[in-house]
């Protein structure tokens, strides 16, 4: 039970009924990575620096690199493509495309959709906690 202030969340009871009460209570947190935590560990993980995300040119490994960057901000629900298009200088459209072309492709190449999954539980995943 909980009692006290208004906010305030004590467990009333005995040692063992409070130690019992609190080992049990698991939350879920979500995980929302900001928009440079992203950035930073895909382009890590494709050994790509970000400076080259923003350069000219059309180069497949760089393309995949804003491609997976921009699937994951979609991906978070919370950030957008809005802010990564004037972080890289990149038209939203174009990031769009690319997050869905990857989506797409990933379901036919199996080492994409590994790659794409793992960066989503390593950034997106929710992590549980106990009290």
């Amino acid at each position: 039970f909980h009692r006290g202030k208004r906010g305030e969340r004590r467990v009333l009871g005995d040692d063992a009924f409070i130690e019992e009460v609190l080992s049990r209570e698991e939350r879920k947190v979500e995980r929302v990575p900001g928009m440079g935590e992203i950035i930073e560990k895909v382009c890590g993980y494709y050994g790509v620096k970000e400076l080259e995300l923003s350069a000219a040119g059309r180069g497949h490994r760089v393309s995949e690199v804003r491609g997976v960057i921009a699937w994951l901000v979609l991906e978070s629900g919370k950030l957008t493509l809005k802010d990564l298009s004037k972080r890289l200088n990149r038209d939203i459209s174009t990031l769009s495309s690319a997050a869905r072309r990857l989506r797409v492709l990933s379901k036919r190449d199996a080492k994409l959709s590994a790659t794409m999954e793992e960066l989503k539980n390593a950034l997106l995943k929710p992590q549980t906690l106990q009290a």
